[in-house]
């Protein structure tokens, strides 16, 4: 059965997520639900494990060989911990549950770094602070980061997508209506952003592939990593049909880049 992985930075609320796809689960099929916390011992914690090398590499080892053995045909394994903030470790993880001929996904808890840090309970400021930059976070590209479920305010339709993909198989695509890849979203964003950048001057007014926007300035890099990863995440739950595709990057544009107008 499958194997799904959460990751996010320290205090995003992965803990919570696990517990409520185990709840969700729980009611559909066998679940067991592994938490970093789980694998310390000797009175360690995470501030302690977290600030030493050695023992972060021990408890990461102890956390993957149990992953391991939880592995079979009949259970649902939730994984929850802060160690898998690397693509290293979720490259092992996908490699594991391919060699279990298992699927795999990952939970994504895409919670701003200001709203961790706040939550913050069990780091200190500065290993909070280090923790967050050494974080990285998955990648449409990286099949090892796929498929990639993100939670937020509707986590009900959530877990009805992570079910339908580790359960029930991938839904098959009306014929007639290719739909927009993760891929292909990537990409025509890129088009799309380098046309206007393009413009050199601005103010201005761009002609974007037959639309018309208005522009106070360039779209900066991280703007556009913002655009690629809402309108991925959109495509998990509702179809974004490659005709569309230009229409829905122009309208995320105006919403992120907030002093923009389509005319």
């Amino acid at each position: 059965m499958p194997l799904v992985v959460l990751c996010g930075l320290p205090s995003s609320g992965k803990t919570t997520a696990a517990r409520e796809i185990e709840a969700y689960f729980q009611e559909r099929t066998k679940t067991v639900l592994l938490t970093e916390d789980d694998m310390f011992g000797g009175g360690e914690t995470r501030g302690t494990v977290y600030t030493d090398a050695e023992k972060e590499k021990k408890v990461l080892g102890v956390f993957l060989s149990k992953i391991k053995r939880s592995l079979d045909r009949e259970t649902v394994v939730i994984a929850d911990g802060m160690c898998f903030y690397t693509a290293g470790v979720r490259y092992q993880l996908y490699q594991m549950a391919k060699e279990h001929r298992t699927k795999h996904c990952l939970g994504y808890i895409p919670t701003p770094v200001d709203v961790a840090r706040e939550r913050n309970s069990g780091y200190s400021e500065s290993l909070f602070e280090e923790l967050s930059f050494r974080f990285e976070e998955p990648s449409v590209s990286a099949r090892w980061d796929r498929p990639c479920f993100r939670f937020g305010r509707d986590t009900a339709a959530v877990l009805e997508a992570m079910e339908k993909e580790i359960l029930g198989g991938t839904k098959k695509q009306a014929p007639g209506k290719p739909r927009a890849t993760p891929a292909k979203i990537e990409e025509r964003v890129d088009e799309i952003v380098g046309k206007i950048n393009s413009e050199g001057a601005f103010p201005c007014t761009a002609d974007v592939f037959g639309s018309r926007i208005r522009m106070e300035g360039p779209v900066s890099f991280f703007a556009a990593k913002k655009i690629k990863t809402h309108l991925i995440g959109l495509a998990q739950f509702q179809s974004i049909e490659e005709s569309g595709l230009d229409v829905s990057i122009l309208e995320t544009v105006k919403t992120i880049c907030k002093e923009t107008s389509l005319l």
